[in-house]
């Protein structure tokens, strides 16, 4: 894997989110960071998931509140509500 994002120490971070699309990483990836949640970015370039797969983790300590947020969002429907 490919760490894209700046370096933390990511052993206490925990995989919250994979998708084979770019623009849907990045969307995640800022909704998560709008809330404040700091994220790392891994791209699979190779090994059990599809090439170019776009990982998300989070600091376990706030993976309850990332998967509350994808929950909410709905999977694939990241989009902002303007309601």
């Amino acid at each position: 894997m490919t760490d894209t994002t700046e370096h933390h120490d990511d052993a206490d971070f925990v995989h919250v989110f994979d998708t084979p699309s770019q623009g849907e990483g990045e969307i995640a990836k800022s909704r998560l960071e709008a809330e404040g949640i700091p994220v790392i970015e891994k791209e699979e370039v190779g090994g059990m998931l599809p090439a170019g797969t776009v990982q998300l983790w989070v600091p376990s300590a706030r993976e309850a509140e990332a998967r509350a947020l994808f929950e909410d969002i709905g999977v694939g429907n990241l989009e902002v509500d303007e309601d």
